[in-house]
């Protein structure tokens, strides 16, 4: 999630005090209406380890990201994927830079932000004139939207009952205990 303004600074505080914070950028460059918020690792450099991948703006199955680490921890985190694997495809990371270098990429999401908002613009417009009282979270960013309902509904039954018309996942899949009230969806619109 992204942190408001009075949480980040909290936990800016806390990092500076010798805590270490791993930043998932997970929708930084799926952002709709409004500017991305500053990544915590471009105020704390040595206090974040950053982390982020292509997966969502190239392809999933590159599975290709990144982590920035603190430059004391660097030699760590480089000997320890070392052992952990036996490296990445030289050939994809070449490619990936050079698609970064050329300009590729930066066009690549400017073509997606387009076409993800276009997406969630039509179910937001499906979701009002569908289902009128539902609540929609999440709409600023990412791939996916929460939908959320006054009444007591059975969301697995909801979900299950709507699977053939798209991806939706009922909130108590994810949840550990059920809400009192209401029932959820999860909805992907890209």
């Amino acid at each position: 999630m992204v942190l408001d303004g009075q949480r980040r600074r909290e936990l800016m505080g806390w990092a500076s005090d010798g805590g270490m914070i791993i930043e998932d950028d997970y929708d930084a460059e799926h952002r709709y209406d409004r500017p991305p918020v500053p990544a915590l690792r471009s105020m704390l450099a040595e206090q974040v380890c950053y982390t982020a991948s292509v997966s969502k703006l190239l392809a999933p199955a590159l599975r290709m990201g990144w982590l920035l680490v603190p430059s004391r921890y660097q030699d760590e985190f480089v000997e320890a994927k070392r052992c952990a694997d036996l490296g990445n495809p030289v050939l994809s990371q070449l490619v990936l830079a050079q698609l970064m270098k050329s300009g590729e990429v930066e066009r690549q999401l400017r073509f997606l932000r387009k076409r993800h908002r276009r997406r969630r613009d039509a179910m937001m417009d499906a979701i009002r004139t569908h289902l009128p009282t539902a609540v929609v979270h999440g709409a600023a960013a990412g791939l996916h939207l929460m939908i959320t309902f006054e009444h007591d509904l059975p969301d697995d039954a909801l979900a299950a009952a709507t699977l053939a018309k798209g991806k939706v996942q009922p909130l108590c899949w994810h949840a550990t205990s059920r809400p009192a009230r209401g029932a959820g969806l999860h909805a992907a619109h890209a």
